[in-house]
């Protein structure tokens, strides 16, 4: 839904552009890319969010290499 909301908010921008000059054209202008800026950052952020949430539902968590024993202060045993 905010995908159509913003296209239609950039189109009356870059309309409202096209008919007026200098500084508020620029302003519109600015505006409108701002707002198309915002909508690829929310979907960017929503896609990262599922493809999170996949790779955590199917177990591909990381899990460490090697396994760290500090239970002899001496010597620290790093098998793997």
């Amino acid at each position: 839904m905010y995908k159509w909301i913003g296209a239609v908010v950039v189109l009356l921008l870059i309309l409202g552009s096209l008919m007026t000059s200098g500084l508020v054209t620029a302003l519109l202008d600015l505006t409108a890319f701002l707002v198309l800026l915002a909508l690829v950052w929310i979907r960017a952020v929503k896609s990262s969010d599922k493809k999170q949430n996949n790779e955590s539902d199917n177990g591909n968590e990381s899990t460490p290499v090697f396994k760290a024993d500090y239970t002899n202060s001496k010597n620290i045993d790093i098998t793997p």
